[in-house]
Parts: C-alpha cells; sequence; structure tokens
C-alpha cells in the first residue's frame, strides 16, 4: 500500500467545505484541520504511485480554493525504518 500525508493551504473559512468534497474521494482516508502555515492534513491510501499522483494533482489540487500542497509519501512495503 502506498501513502501520503498531504498538507493543504486553502483561502480562509473555506476549511470546511474543501473537508467535505475531501471526503467524497475514495483514496481520502482522514482530513483534519490544523493550525500553522497549512489549513488541513489528510491521509491518503492507494495501491499504486501513479494512481496516488493523479489523485493529488487532478483531484485534490484542482479543488476551488485550495492555494497549495505539500505532499508527503511513504510505501508501507519499504524497508527505510527496519529499525523502528
Amino acid at each position: 500500500m502506498i501513502g501520503a500525508y498531504v498538507l493543504l493551504n486553502c483561502k480562509k473559512g473555506n476549511e470546511k467545505k474543501i473537508t467535505e468534497l475531501l471526503k467524497q474521494i475514495k483514496e481520502v482516508k482522514e482530513a483534519q484541520c490544523i493550525d500553522g502555515p497549512y489549513n488541513l492534513i489528510i491521509k491518503l491510501e492507494s495501491e499504486s504511485k501513479e494512481k496516488l499522483h493523479r489523485v493529488i494533482t487532478w483531484k485534490i489540487r484542482k479543488l476551488e480554493d485550495v492555494k497549495a500542497t505539500f505532499t508527503l509519501r511513504y510505501d508501507e512495503e519499504s524497508d527505510a525504518c527496519e529499525d523502528f
């Protein structure tokens, strides 16, 4: 399983509307409002890197009032953190 945490910077006051739209995207598993330079954090899961990229690029970034995103991708099958 490939996943990502995506930080979203959106137009102030539209966080709730964007959260409702995000819930309609199958790959979005969680969405939370946060403080700081970004307004929302979402958790995504997909079966491939390509599908994850398409969802972020063509669904999430295209939402009205989403100004910027920052993506932190992970691969559950990676052995990069074996010592943890």
